[in-house]
C-alpha cells in the first residue's frame, strides 16, 4: 500500500473494510440466533428487540474472555494447571473454565435425554432410544417429486403428508417398523 498514492488514505480504507466485515459476521450470528430463537418460541417476537439486545450482551460476554488476559480457556486443553507465564492460576479460575465449557457440552446429552423422557411409544428405555434413532416420516427431502428418488432406504414414506399416520410397533425381532 505505501507505494500507492496517498498511503494512509488506503491503509484506512483496507482497516475501514475490515472492520465492515468483523461487523458483517456479527450480523449474520445474530440474525442466525434470533430466526432459530424467534422460530422456536413465537410469543418473544413481540418482545424482538429485547431478545436482539439479549443475544448481542450474551455473545459479547461469551467473548470476552477469548479476547482478554483474565482467563484462558485453552490452557487446560492440555490437561495441565492453566497459567500465564509465571502465574499459576487457582483451582476457582480452572473450575471456572471447566464450568464454561460444561455450560456448552451439556445442552446435547440433555437434549438427547429430554427427547427419550417424552417418547410416548415404545416400553423400555431401550426401546425410546431405539425409536428416537430412527428417523420420523418427514425425514428426507421436502418436495414429494424428489423423496420418489430415493430408493435405497426400506419403508421409506414417499408422501408423509398423503399417508396416515403409522403406529410405531415392536416386531418379534426386536425391530420397529
Amino acid at each position: 500500500m505505501t507505494h500507492l498514492p496517498a498511503p494512509p488514505l488506503w491503509s484506512l480504507a483496507f482497516f475501514f473494510m475490515l472492520m465492515l466485515l468483523g461487523l458483517d459476521t456479527q450480523f449474520a450470528m445474530v440474525e442466525t440466533l434470533l430466526t432459530g430463537m424467534l422460530d422456536t418460541w413465537p410469543q418473544l417476537r413481540a418482545k424482538k428487540t429485547w431478545v436482539i439486545l439479549t443475544i448481542c450482551i450474551v455473545l459479547f460476554l461469551l467473548g470476552l474472555p477469548l479476547v482478554t488476559e483474565f482467563i484462558f480457556i485453552f490452557a487446560v486443553m492440555d490437561y495441565s494447571r492453566a497459567t500465564y507465564g509465571s502465574y499459576v492460576y487457582s483451582d476457582r479460575g480452572e473450575a471456572l473454565g471447566w464450568l464454561m465449557v460444561a455450560a456448552t457440552v451439556i445442552w446435547m446429552p440433555v437434549c438427547a435425554i429430554y427427547q427419550v423422557a417424552k417418547e410416548k411409544n415404545g416400553g423400555t428405555v431401550s426401546q425410546k432410544i431405539a425409536i428416537q434413532l430412527k428417523p420420523n416420516k418427514q425425514w428426507g427431502p421436502a418436495l414429494v417429486e424428489h423423496r420418489k428418488l430415493i430408493d435405497y432406504v426400506p419403508g421409506f414414506v414417499v408422501d408423509p403428508e398423503g399417508e396416515p399416520e403409522r403406529q410405531v410397533c415392536l416386531l418379534q425381532s426386536g425391530n420397529f417398523c
